[in-house]
C-alpha cells in the first residue's frame, strides 16, 4: 500500500469510518451516514488536490515522491519544464510553491462554490446508500447546514497529507 492510501486510511480510521481491515463502517443513523458520505467526498477531493499538488512540486524540486512517480514515465514536457525550475534559486522556488499551494486551494474553493451555486439552480449529489435498498441514496449536496466552499477549508486542514504542513513553506 502507497503512502498516501495509508494516510488516507488512517484519517477514515479516526473518523470512525473504517475498520482495521479496511471495510468503510457506515452508521445506522441516517444523519450520521450523509456526514460521513460528504465527508468521503470531501476527503476525495482533497485527495485529487494533494496529488496535482505533489506533482507540480516534484517538478519544481526535480524529485519524484508524488505518489506513483517515476522518473522513468517524465514526458519530453516534464523534463524541460524541470530544466527551467533548476535555474530558479530557493527564495524564487519558494514563490512558485507558494503559488501552487494558493492556486490548489482556490480551485477547491471554486468547485465547492459552482457546486453550491451552481448555475442559479439547486444541484442535488447523493450516493448510494450502502445500507438502504438498491434504489436509496445519500443526499450530500445540499449539505444539512454549511455549504461546501465553507467546509473545503476545514477538509484541507483535517485530510490533507500537505496542505499547511512546515515542510511546504
Amino acid at each position: 500500500m502507497q503512502p498516501h492510501q495509508k494516510h488516507y486510511r488512517a484519517k477514515m480510521r479516526a473518523k470512525g469510518w473504517m475498520t482495521d481491515s479496511d471495510d468503510l463502517k457506515w452508521p445506522k443513523d441516517e444523519a450520521e451516514r450523509r456526514k460521513m458520505a460528504r465527508g468521503l467526498f470531501g476527503m476525495q477531493l482533497v485527495s485529487t488536490i494533494d496529488y496535482w499538488v505533489m506533482l507540480g512540486r516534484d517538478d519544481l524540486n526535480d524529485t519524484h515522491q508524488a505518489p506513483w512517480a517515476k522518473k522513468t514515465k517524465l514526458s519530453a514536457e516534464r523534463t524541460a519544464r524541470r530544466a527551467v525550475f533548476a535555474t530558479l534559486s530557493k527564495e524564487q522556488k519558494a514563490a512558485v510553491a507558494d503559488l501552487l499551494f494558493s492556486q490548489a486551494e482556490g480551485i477547491l474553493h471554486s468547485v465547492c462554490c459552482d457546486i453550491d451555486q451552481f448555475q442559479g439552480c439547486g444541484l442535488i449529489m447523493s450516493l448510494l446508500d450502502p445500507l438502504g435498498t438498491d434504489e436509496s441514496r445519500i443526499q450530500i449536496q445540499p449539505g444539512d447546514f454549511l455549504d461546501m466552499h465553507q467546509e473545503q477549508l476545514e477538509w484541507l486542514e483535517e485530510f490533507s497529507m500537505i496542505y499547511g504542513k512546515e515542510e511546504n513553506a
